[in-house]
């Protein structure tokens, strides 16, 4: 069984030479360099709660409640990290990426991951949190338990 956690990253771009400026349409064959200047990996140990978020049926993404070390420590990231690049990668694959706009705080909705990739995070959390004697008994369905 894989373990999962999400990991976030605060990058920065930075181009080898300053005036060059990317194409919006096509960015196949440039160059890009990132320097990652921070990042947090999230699992059970600083993750409150996390559950699949959907609206009418259709999957909206994965709602994650941080314990307070970790709400210290995204704010912090998030601060620094403003107008920014932020990586959050899933199984070493970047999910999604964003700009931070604002400081992030203690929930956070991650968007644009799958409904499989949520799911198999959430699987791994209720499996890793249990002591080996009790990962028998596990319930069919993960979201029915608190994380």
């Amino acid at each position: 069984m894989r373990i999962f956690s999400l990991l976030f990253i605060c990058t920065t771009l930075l181009f080898s030479t300053p005036a060059l400026s990317l194409p919006h349409d096509n960015t196949q064959g440039f160059l890009m360099f990132q320097v990652i200047q921070d990042q947090i990996i999230f699992d059970n140990s600083n993750i409150k709660s996390a559950m699949l978020i959907e609206r009418e049926g259709n999957f909206i993404g994965l709602e994650i409640e941080l314990k307070a070390p970790a709400i210290d420590e995204i704010s912090r990231i998030s601060k620094a990290g403003l107008g920014k690049q932020l990586n959050i990668v899933l199984d070493k694959k970047i999910i999604t990426t964003a700009i931070i706009q604002t400081p992030l705080g203690g929930k956070l909705l991650i968007k644009g991951i799958t409904r499989q990739e949520a799911q198999e995070f959430l699987d791994s959390l209720n499996h890793h949190k249990q002591p080996l004697a009790k990962r028998e008994n596990l319930q069919e369905d993960p979201l029915d338990e608190l994380l």
